[in-house]
């Protein structure tokens, strides 16, 4: 008979290897579909961007979501895709946020897809953690096909 702590370690196992833990995490921030698709969300987005992440600024409670705080993300450039934007800019959005999660980080690398001015992402704006190089890649590979693909 298996112990009480190998049974724990499978079931964790199991639930990182389906992916349980990212669909926890999306229920926590209080995403809701429908989602877009990247096609549709590269084509409103004003600006696509790969940056690093050098300041949060915490601009405090944000009223439509309980427990969540406005945000302002700078960001410096290191890869523009859409819009031109370089140097230093400036993203508005939420620590709930199914782009964030509260999980932003000074130093990390983000692939970010906003608009309007002054800019700023939302909820359903797939924006991306790149956590290694091949995750820089497939990100923008896959905003490329989108940006390349016939609009509808």
């Amino acid at each position: 008979m298996a112990s009480r702590a190998s049974l724990s370690l499978l079931l964790f196992v199991t639930l990182l290897a389906t992916g349980a833990f990212g669909a926890m995490g999306r229920a926590a921030s209080a995403c809701r579909g429908p989602f877009p698709s990247l096609g549709e969300a590269v084509g409103r987005a004003s600006v696509i961007v790969v940056a690093r992440l050098e300041a949060v600024v915490d601009d405090g409670p944000y009223p439509q979501l309980s427990g969540s705080r406005k945000v302002r993300l700078r960001l410096r450039v290191e890869e523009a895709l859409k819009g031109g934007a370089s140097g230093l800019i400036e993203v508005a959005g939420d620590t709930t946020s199914c782009g964030f999660g509260g999980r932003v980080e000074v130093g990390q690398r983000w692939l970010i897809l906003a608009g309007g001015s002054p800019l700023a992402t939302s909820a359903l704006s797939p924006n991306q953690l790149l956590l290694s190089e091949a995750d820089r890649a497939r990100a923008v590979a896959g905003v490329r096909a989108a940006l390349a693909a016939p609009a509808r």
